[in-house]
């Protein structure tokens, strides 16, 4: 038995994976919106507008040819920058616009292979660039001209206004990429969770982790959408498969032949949790085994919850309660069973709060044994295991015991500790059927399953 949770390509099954993706598509979503409020939402508050205004001036020495004035400006580069960036130069700014600190930024660059310097106001508001630069343009020549008088200044473009910031926020790009990173995380994390998840998803996760023998696999049924959506699915039903029919029919059979060479009648189906399909697969079962010429009594022990008169569509006054029958203590007068397709039926109506005094009641067990020698086979549908301990009680009159376990449900952990309560109590744990169950790719072969060698002595005949 595997008790690791190892990457086993063998246990996933894509259409489960695809299945769950969609399901939590939500989840996907919701990472990508927020995301993408989150980013636009920080780009506003850290987000700090530029806004440049620039001015393009020439460089020339004094009677000198192009060629010298090129080389001058590369030399006075540095130079002009120093006095355009200098304190000097700011404080007659600050005095010019009558500010108390001047937070603009001024830079300067040289146009390569030119005699031209770009000289550039950054702001975070495009008024005060442009303002800045004008002032720059009005006052640079007050500390130029004590520091290179041989050098001819022209300005030959004039500032500018600003009309967009340089700098952009979080681009709407940007965002839209952050969100779709957000996305294949969300979905990638879903996929993860998805693959070491513990549930039986394939066969052969079955198989290596589930203590038991695999007895067979019901496949997943579509309803007939034409049809009341309330409509069981039962074998023999006009819009029922052939497959799942089969799939019945194979296993009433390996059941037949187990239960027949052991001398077992009375055989406990239960699962793990709800909604699993225990009661619709206790229904066929007995509906396929009545098929191969069997006797078979189906009773319904979920007393909380009992559903076998609602799977077979029986109306309530057809029923004779099992449930006021057992709690009657008298069972002298015989049970009036309902007769449904060709099996009986012995069911309750209503459900009731505590099962306790029913279930452990001397009745119960009287009525079974009672019922035994009218019988091939009698079937108890018993409640979920692991919401009440009904079923561990009711093993103890049964003479074999099956789980039933649906497809990417249970954890392989929770459906194991039913089967050790099965084990520890009932007389024989025969083992489990996969119900609902979708395959992907090439069919998996179940004619040879054997038990795991933990409850051997349970599984051998």
């Amino acid at each position: 038995m595997q008790e690791e949770n190892v990457l086993n390509l063998e246990y996933i099954n894509p259409k489960i994976m695809l299945r769950v993706l969609t399901r939590n598509i939500w989840v996907i979503v919701l990472a990508a919106v927020s995301v993408f409020m989150i980013t636009s939402a920080v780009g506003q508050v850290i987000y700090k507008p530029q806004y440049t205004s620039s001015a393009t001036f020439a460089i020339n020495a004094k009677n000198s040819t192009a060629t010298a004035s090129l080389t001058v400006t590369k030399e006075m580069a540095q130079v002009f920058g120093e006095i355009f960036q200098s304190d000097v130069l700011k404080t007659l700014v600050k005095e010019d616009l009558e500010l108390n600190r001047l937070s603009d930024t001024i830079s300067t660059a040289v146009i390569p292979e030119t005699n031209l310097m770009k000289v550039t106001v950054s702001s975070e508001s495009p008024e005060s660039a442009y303002k800045t630069m004008n002032s720059v343009v009005s006052n640079y020549r007050n500390v130029s001209d004590y520091v290179y008088q041989d050098v001819i200044f022209e300005i030959i473009k004039a500032p500018d206004v600003p009309l967009e910031a340089e700098n952009a926020g979080i681009s709407l790009k940007n965002r839209v990429l952050f969100s779709l990173i957000a996305a294949i995380a969300a979905t990638a994390g879903i996929a993860i969770i998805y693959i070491f998840d513990d549930s039986i998803q394939t066969i052969a996760a079955a198989r290596d982790k589930i203590d038991g023998e695999l007895y067979g696999v019901i496949p997943h049924e579509e309803k007939n959408q034409k049809f009341n959506k309330k409509t069981s699915i039962l074998i023999g039903n006009p819009t029922t498969s052939f497959s799942f029919t089969e799939s019945y029919h194979s296993l009433s059979a390996k059941l037949d032949y187990k239960l027949k060479k052991n001398a077992q009648k009375v055989l406990l189906i239960s699962s793990a949790a709800e909604n699993e399909g225990k009661s619709t697969v206790s229904a066929n079962i007995a509906l396929a085994l009545a098929d191969r010429k069997r006797r078979v009594l189906l009773v319904g022990c979920d007393f909380k919850k009992p559903a076998l008169r609602k799977i077979f569509d029986i109306p309530e006054e057809q029923v004779d309660d099992l449930c006021d029958y057992i709690e009657a203590g008298d069972i002298s007068h015989d049970y009036r069973f309902v007769r449904a397709k060709n099996i009986f039926l012995a069911c309750s109506v209503k459900g009731i709060h505590s099962t306790q005094k029913i279930i452990y009641s001397d009745a119960l067990k009287e009525f079974v044994e009672k019922v035994k020698n009218n019988f091939d086979y009698i079937i108890l549908d018993t409640p979920p295991m692991l919401l009440t301990s009904d079923a561990e009680a009711l093993s103890k009159i049964a003479d074999a015991s099956l789980l039933v376990v649906k497809q990417d449900y249970i954890t392989a952990g929770g459906i194991n500790d039913c089967i050790d309560k099965l084990v520890t109590n009932s007389k024989f744990f025969m083992g489990f059927v996969l119900n609902n169950f979708e395959q992907f790719g090439k069919k998996e072969d179940i004619s040879v399953s054997h038990g795991h060698s933990r409850h051997h002595k349970h599984h051998s005949a």
